[in-house]
């Protein structure tokens, strides 16, 4: 709760200085669907009785896969400024091998479809003298909570927090603007499994994570200068996926 708290409180502020700046706002809706696998390291692990269990937990690989679609809400400001809010349908499936024998010990726990959110501010402009080449940076928070039941008496709940600093820089064509650009991730998450046949005290077991690597390198296409239009975006590096859609200016 903390953590949803935090970004809010983020996101706040920064739509009331763009506010301030100018009241005359252009709204737009985004359709967006996405599809990404995370390689994650062991943060902490504890086992049941509450002992560290971090050694263990870090000889097994350990990654997400994730896949969801939402619509996302923003309105462009004069000065450069966007803000947007987005609000989707996610799914995400926690996975761990054994490093000594990949193939015949993996686990794999499909969380339920759950509801995610994400908002975030982006400045953007031509560069000087040149209105083909374009930039953008932007600053954007998401939180996503699920959980599954194997079983009546077992169950798995994941959370998942993250923050990212984008910068881009790209090129428009024909009205189509192709970019490149990196991105740095701040990811937390938390994998939490719950037996209540156990002993009490003993029912839960927890493991914390953060990312294998914090970089993401990104290239991508949107049209420009348009009411309705698309856009498309592959990752690679920290992350390997895509995200695409289109949208519509108001």
């Amino acid at each position: 709760m903390n953590k949803k708290l935090t970004a809010a409180i983020y996101v706040a502020i920064l739509a009331s200085f763009a506010l301030s700046q100018n009241a005359a706002a252009q709204p737009s809706a985004s359709f967006v669907i996405w599809r990404q696998t995370t390689e994650l390291n062991v943060v902490r692990a504890t086992d049941w009785d509450g002992t560290d269990d971090t050694a263990d937990a870090r000889g097994r690989n350990w990654d997400n896969r994730g896949s969801g679609l939402g619509i996302r809400v923003g309105y462009n400001f004069p000065r450069l400024v966007s803000l947007y809010g987005l609000l989707g349908l996610a799914q995400v499936t926690v996975r761990d091998e054994d490093l000594a024998d990949p193939m015949l010990d993996l686990d794999s726990r499909g969380f339920d479809d759950d509801v995610y959110f994400a908002a975030g501010v982006r400045i953007s402009d031509d560069f000087p003298n040149n209105e083909r080449v374009f930039w953008s940076a932007s600053l954007a928070f998401s939180f996503f909570s699920s959980d599954v039941e194997q079983d009546i008496a077992r169950s798995w709940n994941y959370d998942e927090t993250m923050g990212w600093l984008k910068g881009t820089a790209g090129y428009k064509v024909h009205g189509v603007g192709l970019y490149g650009g990196l991105r740095l991730v701040w990811y937390d998450g938390e994998l939490i499994e719950a037996d209540i046949t156990n002993t009490p005290g003993q029912q839960t077991r927890i493991i914390e994570f953060e990312r294998d690597n914090d970089f993401d390198l990104l290239i991508g296409a949107r049209t420009i200068g348009v009411p309705v239009g698309g856009f498309v975006e592959l990752n690679a590096v920290g992350s390997f996926g895509a995200v695409a859609g289109f949208s519509f200016t108001f």
